[in-house]
């Protein structure tokens, strides 16, 4: 009698412990996510969808994290929010921490942490039929704007003075983006538009035939945007970081591996930005416009190792050469450690990339 009243013991016990660990496994798999708050210099576009499909594959939370994008007008917002804890992180212009180390200037407790627009995204287009050809001949002319807080301001004023054009030679007009900017430039408004280049693709795309003009050698090269964080946030939730970079870089890879998935991935999450049409002519439109940008994400130089994220001093000196010799800017003897750091690198790049592709190119 003992032995089976034992044997019953023993056998709830075993019920038990089973039912405990699977409710501590559910516990485990239910524990929320860890939100990373990203601000976004600009209106939402098919050129972010390297997010909407990094999350459709799980590649965020593989890391054990969610994100929440937040538009605003330009990179300055963003950077208020950033410092005032409103976001983690922000996609914003790497001459921001450059112009803050200038005398006089307000200093910026952050750095750069992720190389994500490793070629500029800035460009000068006109009309194809336009006679404007080279940098110089916008002297006297009006060149249409996203608004006067977007990153490019200091960055085009810089180029402008590198062929000798002063402030008061030439006139940078808002026109905001998408349609009103379109206009602008359809209809005579401005000489020339000075956005990026999906906004620029996407005015292509219409049919309308544009002219890109070529930027002192200077600007060759050069980064134009990254995801900066606060030193605290360095200092206290370095994995954090590396995490949420690591998310970011295989969402790269994956959108680079098949684009009309990470293009649906975004529509999937935004419907409204789908453009109306045929699919198969919206498609190709999209594609175009997103290759032009994902080139720019997946840019190395010559001989260059392909760490995402990573920056190097060189590009820094690039950033801040042009920016002197249009003399938006005095100094530049700056301490590179208060511009940016490589510490995450290693482990923004610790994933298997084949099988990210992989994952990529199975998606449906």
């Amino acid at each position: 009698m003992s032995q089976c009243i034992n044997r019953r013991k023993s056998s709830l016990l075993k019920l038990a412990a089973v039912v405990a660990g699977g409710l501590v496994a559910t516990t485990a798999t239910a524990q929320p996510l860890e939100v990373v708050k990203i601000g976004w210099p600009a209106g939402f576009a098919s050129n972010m969808a390297h997010l909407t499909f990094g999350k459709e594959l799980g590649l965020f939370k593989d890391e054990k994290l969610d994100y929440e994008v937040v538009s605003m007008q330009g990179t300055y917002p963003v950077i208020q929010q950033i410092l005032s804890g409103g976001f983690d992180t922000g996609y914003v212009g790497v001459e921001t921490v450059v112009n803050a180390l200038q005398p006089g200037a307000t200093k910026l407790p952050l750095k750069f942490v992720f190389n994500y627009a490793r070629q500029s995204i800035w460009e000068i287009v006109v009309p194809d039929s336009s006679p404007i050809k080279k940098l110089a001949d916008l002297k006297d002319k009006t060149i249409g704007i996203a608004g006067p807080t977007f990153g490019n301001v200091p960055v085009t004023k810089a180029a402008l003075g590198v062929v000798g054009i002063q402030p008061n030679q030439f006139t940078l007009f808002t026109v905001g983006t998408g349609g009103p900017a379109f206009r602008a430039m359809t209809t005579g408004q401005v000489d020339a538009l000075n956005l990026w280049d999906t906004m620029h693709a996407t005015l292509e795309a219409t049919g309308f035939k544009l002219r890109e003009i070529d930027l002192p050698a200077e600007f060759e090269g050069n980064p134009s945007h990254g995801f900066a964080v606060t030193d605290d946030l360095i200092k206290n939730k370095p994995e954090f970081i590396a995490r949420f970079g690591r998310a970011i870089a295989k969402s790269i890879v994956a959108c680079d591996a098949n684009l009309e998935e990470c293009i649906r991935s975004f529509w999937r999450a935004y419907p409204a930005q789908k453009p109306q049409g045929p699919e198969n002519e919206v498609m190709a439109k999209e594609i175009k416009i997103l290759s032009a940008r994902m080139k720019k994400l997946m840019y190395f130089g010559p001989g260059e190792k392909p760490l995402l994220g990573s920056f190097t001093d060189g590009e820094w000196q690039g950033v801040i050469k042009s920016l002197k010799l249009g003399g938006v800017i005095s100094v530049t003897d700056l301490p590179m450690d208060k511009l940016y750091t490589n510490r995450f690198v290693a482990d923004f790049n610790k994933f298997d990339r084949a099988d990210i592709i992989k994952r990529a190119k199975a998606a449906r």
